[in-house]
């Protein structure tokens, strides 16, 4: 198990409206993870711009989640997405355990979110 509090993430994926492009068809399974500094799952739409002035909106689709574990956080899923015109599509998370978890979870503008069997400090994980 990785532990550190020097992480900021378990699973992370990040992209900003400059980007364009498809993030699709992601599977991440099986990963058990101490404390991490910001949650544990984390979709983000507004990473650093960095100056660039184009509007690409990326997709993001498809992304499953399965059999994770975590001891300690302040977040436990985290979805940014860039507005409710551009959701992310088809979120399944499964089977995870989130201990510790200081806020619950902050999840905007999802279409398509399935949390099966995902406890959040030993509580059924709602929406």
């Amino acid at each position: 198990m990785a532990r550190s509090p020097n992480f900021g993430r378990a699973i992370r994926i990040k992209t900003n409206q400059a980007r364009g492009g498809v993030i699709e068809n992601l599977y991440f399974r099986n990963i058990a993870v101490g404390q991490v500094a910001e949650a544990v799952v984390k979709v983000n739409m507004h990473y650093t711009l960095d100056g660039e002035k184009q509007v690409l909106i990326p997709a993001i689709r498809n992304i499953q989640v399965e059999n994770v574990w975590a001891t300690k956080s302040p977040c436990g899923i985290m979805v940014l997405e860039y507005d409710e015109a551009h959701p992310v599509e088809g979120l399944h998370i499964r089977k995870c355990r989130f201990d510790g978890v200081e806020k619950g979870h902050r999840i905007e503008h999802v279409k398509g979110l399935r949390l099966e069997k995902v406890r959040i400090n030993g509580v059924a994980a709602k929406r």
